[in-house]
């Protein structure tokens, strides 16, 4: 990758790699990108954009620090009785939280 290459961050990646890394399902996301790149269909702006979007899905998981049992806990402690099913619909609308 070079430096040039991140202006592809400003191309917007297709809907179903966007809904796939909302829901936090990073396997099945580059696995639509896997497939993507592969195609002769898909346009080399998208390509790029595809490319640099699977180094980021690389390094997402890492930038979780908490599981999402020990989340749901330390939730519970700040703010006091919250439900699992409360906690997921929190998560689903960030889009920061997979499933449990």
């Amino acid at each position: 990758m070079q430096y040039s290459d991140l202006t592809y961050l400003a191309v917007p990646l297709p809907e179903d790699v966007l809904k796939a890394k909302g829901y936090g399902d990073f396997h099945l996301a580059n696995a639509i990108i896997d497939r993507r790149l592969a195609s002769d269909r898909t346009p080399d702006a998208i390509k790029k954009r595809l490319e640099l979007e699977k180094m980021i899905l690389e390094q997402l998981p890492r930038e979780y620090p908490y599981s999402e049992e020990e989340a749901l806990k330390a939730l519970r402690e700040a703010v006091g009785d919250v439900s699992v099913e409360e906690f997921m619909i929190c998560g689903s609308t960030t889009g920061s939280i997979g499933s449990m």
